[in-house]
């Protein structure tokens, strides 16, 4: 790493740390620091060109208040936005805090080996990350391991990223501008309702508002422990497709009511259609025996 380059005081994977889902109240916070409050972005794939994903992207992070650093990466590009764009990752001037790869399934693996290699800390991406005649492990299976192996949160593959309001941070592609911050966390799997109750209801303000698709390595349980940690949250809404982590999932609502923190959950994929559904969207696999209806009530 360069001389120089600032360091962030990052805590390691919270499940390589704690264990049976038993998280220490600070842990998923600063783990996920890198990733939901960060001080400098670089977008990966944004072209010149209005009406481009990335493009979009990037404007909805300029127009949303981000205060930090911003950095375009594309080598076909000099300026995006007035603002300087840079050949690659390795060419930044530091590691950025949150690399955005907005580019297409096929450049997901080195773009992302890339970030780590770089120094970058953490990463969201918005594509699918699946590839026809793809053979196993599977693309997600292989990003999912980088992000584990780099103990780098990532939210996505598969999402729309996120909103964090009180930090000025829109993370997403979704045109929201500047939004009012309020007391409610949002977890969504699901992309339309993520959007319908975002932006449509000013009555509804939001702490943190979450896409986190394929959860490749940070899941439901991790951003609600960070809700819960950040002081602002007073309510959590969570529409699941899935409970990946059902230990620290608990641990979160054990903490939720010990908080008076009220949770209100909906999960889908319970009839066949639903779950190849949950399956083709977010690679959730419905477990009939997961134990939610024993853990919520």
């Amino acid at each position: 790493m360069r001389s120089g380059w600032p360091t962030y005081l990052v805590a390691p994977a919270p499940s390589l740390l704690e264990g049976a889902g038993k998280l220490h109240a600070t842990s998923a916070s600063l783990w996920l620091k890198p990733l939901l409050e960060p001080r400098s972005i670089a977008f990966v794939g944004a072209p010149d060109r209005p009406g481009a994903f990335g493009r979009t992207t990037l404007a909805q992070t300029l127009a949303g208040g981000f205060k930090g650093k911003v950095f375009p990466v594309n080598p076909k590009q000099r300026e995006i936005l007035g603002l300087k764009c840079y050949a690659s990752l390795a060419d930044l001037p530091e590691p950025a805090d949150l690399v955005i790869l907005a580019v297409a399934n096929g450049m997901l693996e080195e773009q992302l080996t890339l970030a780590i290699r770089t120094g970058c800390r953490s990463a969201t991406i918005f594509a699918s990350a699946y590839l026809d005649g793809d053979k196993p492990p599977l693309l997600t299976e292989r990003l999912a391991r980088l992000a584990r192996e780099a103990q780098m949160p990532v939210c996505g593959a598969n999402c729309m990223g996120y909103y964090h309001p009180a930090r000025g941070t829109n993370a997403g592609w979704y045109e929201a501008g500047p939004l009012e911050p309020g007391p409610i966390g949002l977890i969504s799997h699901s992309g339309s309702l993520f959007l319908s109750l975002a932006a449509n209801d000013p009555r509804a303000t939001y702490s943190l508002f979450v896409s986190p698709g394929q959860e490749l390595s940070v899941t439901a349980a991790d951003y609600m422990h960070y809700m819960l940690d950040d002081g602002a949250t007073r309510v959590i809404a969570l529409f699941l497709e899935t409970v990946r982590d059902p230990a620290k999932f608990t641990a979160a609502l054990e903490k939720a009511n010990a908080q008076d923190v009220p949770i209100v959950a909906v999960k889908v994929g319970k009839t066949a259609e639903s779950a190849r559904l949950a399956r083709s969207h977010s690679g959730a696999i419905n477990r009939r025996r997961c134990g939610l209806r024993g853990i919520v009530r």
